[in-house]
């Protein structure tokens, strides 16, 4: 299978050649997301959550804590008010969320499953609430 990756043809894992005119065969991707990288094969680019607004989604953001501290979390661990994370009803377990309230950026882990009120895209710990400074029901934005 070969893939053309903006302008560059994958034939196998780790070989990258200059983009030739390819033919039109069925085992052919071609996917150009109009992004011009110049970063060395190899790096991860690290772009500041305000230059990145085509992927921001804004979000509805409870907390949960209390009664359930002491209890485990879908993803093993023991919920605590210390423990920052969020609760995510699909991503999956381990996945970093780059949140915002305000001026206020914080980057953390899905912790857990929920939240159970389908209006809402986050249920945060208490210790993400309070570094973020969201009141019991905020808005957020958050990079997808």
């Amino acid at each position: 299978m070969t893939i053309a990756l903006a302008g560059v043809i994958c034939s196998a894992p780790g070989a990258i050649e200059p983009a030739q005119t390819l033919a039109a065969a069925d085992d052919t991707i071609n996917f150009d997301p109009g992004i011009t990288r110049s970063d060395p094969p190899g790096t991860v680019a690290t772009t500041p959550i305000d230059e990145i607004d085509e992927r921001i989604d804004r979000a509805v953001a409870s907390w949960y804590g209390p009664g359930m501290w002491g209890n485990r979390t879908a993803c093993g661990h023991t919920l605590t008010t210390e423990l920052r994370g969020v609760a995510h009803r699909t991503l999956p377990c381990g996945s970093a969320v780059v949140l915002r309230h305000g001026s206020v950026t914080a980057t953390v882990a899905v912790v857990d499953r929920g939240p159970y009120v389908l209006t809402r895209e986050f249920d945060l710990t208490y210790a993400t609430k309070m570094s973020l400074g969201c009141p019991d029901l905020c808005q957020l934005s958050w990079v997808r």
